[in-house]
Order: C-alpha cells, then structure tokens, then sequence
C-alpha cells in the first residue's frame, strides 16, 4: 500500500493574471468569446495525436541533457513528453490504465500542464485549436466546438463556457534529471522529426531561461504565489500557507525541479535530501517528488 500527498494546482512560467472578460460573459451566443476579442489570435489548427509513440529512455535520440521535458506519473507508471517532441503538436492524447489525459505544451508562454480528457460527461479527442489567447495555447476537440483556455483551465467559447478543465499533477525538468532518476519511464517522441528541425524551429527550450514557479490561490481571483527558481539554488524546501492550509514547495534548481504539497493534518514533513526522495514524516515514511510514499520505514540491522 502506498500513502499520497495531495498536490497543488501549480503551474510553472505561466502568467495566472489573465481573467475572463466581464463584459461579454453574459454574451448570448455560443460563438462569442468570454474572454476580450482584440486579445485572441487565429492559425491553423494542429494534428491530433491519440495514438503516440513511446520508446524506452536509453532509445531516444535527439534530446540532449538540458532540453526541457514534463514528467506525468500515475498508478505508478511514468510518461516523459520532451517539448522538442511535444511542440510538433502542442497536444497529445494518451491513457494509462483507467486515466484518459492529455500532455500540452504552449511554447509561446513555454507552460507545459497535463489535463484530464474526461470534460463535462464526455472523453474528448483534444487537439491546438489554432486559435491563441494572451500568446497562450487554446484546445478545442473532434466532438465538441468548445475552446478551452490552457492558462484559464476554462471553457472560453462554445457549449461549454466557464467549464473547467482539471489539470492533473505533472512536473518540468529536465532530460538529464529523467536519464538519472527516471530510467524506467516511457518516453513520448515523433519520428517525423529530428534534431536540425527542432533547433530550426527554436522548439528546444533550454532549462537556463529565466523560471518562475507559481501557485494559483484557489478562490482569490488574479492571485498568485511566485516563486523565482533562483531562490533554491539547491535542494530545499520552504514552507507556507496557501488556500488556508499547511503548504511545502520543493525546489532545485540544478535539477530544474520545482513542486508543491499540501502537508497532511496533523504532520511535520522534513527535508529527506536523497532525490527523488525528498521528504520524511515522523512515521519514518520517506516521501518523493511525485508524492508518493513508502509505507514502512527501513529497520536498522543489527
């Protein structure tokens, strides 16, 4: 049996400042945007991807140690999407086991999240409408006419205005840190693509751009914990209140890895400093950056 933290809604260099805009969202028709016009952006639409490739990591190539890459994990399986390779589609579908998802990354705002397909009743193929709000990756799906807002998490036009999506727990490191900790993961990639294209399509995003890692108050409108990743030069954590409870941020940015964890009630999370185990409780659980924990601590030989 294992014990979960329960994560927080964070999403790494994305601006959380862009609201809907109130003066259209009583609009009458299913065609108008909730959000201000002179704001949104049209292209063509992009390929859907239900049906992507995985490889092993010692397979992949063209993805070298400081390429940028978002890190998703359930039931104890773990998916790696590249940006090099996510950035051909901006979305791409998949399922592990029960859980029907979706890896998207926006390289205008470079916010890569992970998003439950499963919206109002129904599983939806999603894929890059084409449309861009704010310079921000908008979905849309075969099934439905509905535009949903990667930086909102919302339905911004058709059927389903003001529709949340649920955005599911991911991390953005980088490929260095999945070569050493995460060996056993599945790792997403196109084979339409290589290297020299990538690079000429600026779609290698390195880890030494300026980050921020931010924390949506949940409930307070516009506001936003931010974090600089300068601030964890090496591992740490810091410990405060958000949405009125007990919060821990993870930081390191050598491995360019950054989350947050709601503490449970009643409990002192400490630092366990042994990547990817990051915490421990004084039940001796060591807990990693996924959020996931050993039930039993190690007993001492005598």
């Amino acid at each position: 049996m294992k014990y979960f933290l329960f994560i927080l809604v964070c999403v790494a260099s994305l601006s959380c400042s862009d609201s809907i805009d109130k003066d259209i969202v009583n609009a009458p028709y299913e065609e108008k945007w909730l959000v201000d016009e002179m704001y949104i952006k049209e292209g063509a639409p992009f390929a859907l991807i239900d049906n992507p490739s995985f490889k092993k990591v010692d397979d992949i190539e063209n993805v070298i140690d400081n390429d940028l890459v978002l890190l998703f994990s359930y039931n104890g399986k773990i998916k790696v999407f590249p940006y090099i390779y996510l950035n051909y589609s901006e979305v791409v579908n998949d399922k592990i086991d029960d859980l029907e998802y979706v890896a998207t990354y926006c390289p205008q705002t470079k916010s890569g999240i992970c998003f439950n397909k499963n919206i109002g009743d129904k599983s939806l193929n999603l894929f890059a409408s084409g449309f861009l709000f704010k310079d921000n990756l908008v979905l849309t799906s075969q099934e439905e006419n509905v535009f949903w807002s990667q930086m909102l998490l919302t339905g911004i036009k058709g059927n389903q205005k003001f529709m949340d999506i649920n955005d599911l727990f991911s991390i953005e490191t980088t490929w260095k840190t999945i070569k050493e900790y995460f060996p056993e993961a599945q790792v997403y990639y196109h084979n339409l693509l290589n290297r020299g294209e990538l690079i000429k399509d600026n779609s290698s995003i390195k880890a030494k751009t300026t980050k921020f890692f931010g924390i949506v108050n949940d409930g307070i409108e516009n506001t936003v914990e931010v974090f600089p990743y300068t601030n964890f030069k090496q591992f740490k954590i810091e410990k405060l209140v958000v949405n009125g409870r007990k919060t821990i941020i993870v930081g390191d940015e050598t491995k360019n890895i950054f989350t947050s964890f709601y503490e449970p009630i009643e409990e002192n999370l400490e630092v366990d400093n042994d990547f990817p185990i990051v915490l421990k409780d004084s039940k001796g659980n060591r807990w990693n950056i996924l959020g996931e924990a050993i039930e039993e601590p190690k007993k001492v030989q005598n």
